[in-house]
């Protein structure tokens, strides 16, 4: 994940994302989804559900969304990015069943652009 993260311009140690990841995947209000190929890790993205203090409810950020350089445009990202939107529909309850989520009616929602 060191290599993914410095492509974003974010250049860390094997060391320092260790600790990060200790504290990241202990938050309950955070997840991580990797795409993988043949077991290699070739995109991540992260996604953080938050309260809202301006009215009642929750919203979830896509706070990364990186894919390995060599397999840009060939659809990687819409893996992480389909099942972070599917985790967040999960933890954000006003979106049930009965209503589907959607940017033109809620600012707070996460962004359901395809990649």
């Amino acid at each position: 994940m060191t290599v993914l993260l410095d492509q974003i311009g974010y250049p860390t140690t094997e060391s320092e994302l260790d600790g990060r990841l200790d504290y990241w995947l202990e938050d309950p209000a955070s997840w991580l989804i990797g795409a993988e190929d043949g077991g290699a890790l070739i995109g991540v993205a992260a996604l953080h559900v938050l309260p809202i203090l301006e009215k009642t409810g929750k919203f979830g950020r896509l706070l990364a969304l990186v894919v390995e350089e060599q397999y840009l445009g060939r659809g990687v990202g819409r893996m992480p990015v389909t099942a972070i939107e599917d985790q967040a529909r999960g933890r954000l309850p006003r979106y049930g069943a009965q209503q589907q989520p959607s940017p033109d009616r809620d600012p707070y929602l996460l962004s359901t652009t395809r990649i």
